[in-house]
């Protein structure tokens, strides 16, 4: 998981998306054997990571809960600290404290 909220561009598909850093390589290879990855996030020590797929049929999930997300944009909110979840997967964010390394 990534410290900061920061990005960096991967090419994919052809494309330029932005990626947490921690995410970049798996998300690439990911994309050679499976289903077009539409939003992924790793959580940022606060929330689950999160990798949203979209199937042939145009239906979204995210592949480590198996959880079908019914939206086709607009995956994530963001919470009052500026961090964003998922709202289907509700996992309870850790506090603040718990974020802060030693």
């Amino acid at each position: 998981m990534c410290d900061k909220r920061n990005s960096v561009i991967a090419k994919i598909h052809g494309g330029d998306i932005r990626l947490d850093p921690c995410l970049r390589e798996q998300i690439i290879k990911l994309n050679y054997i499976a289903p077009f990855t539409v939003a992924s996030c790793c959580g940022h020590y606060r929330y689950p990571e999160t990798i949203l797929v979209m199937y042939d049929l145009g239906t979204v999930r995210e592949i480590r809960s198996g959880v079908i997300i019914p939206r086709k944009r607009r995956f994530y909110k963001i919470d009052t600290y500026g961090y964003y979840y998922i709202p289907e997967l509700m996992a309870k964010p850790r506090p603040m404290e718990a974020m802060v390394r030693a």
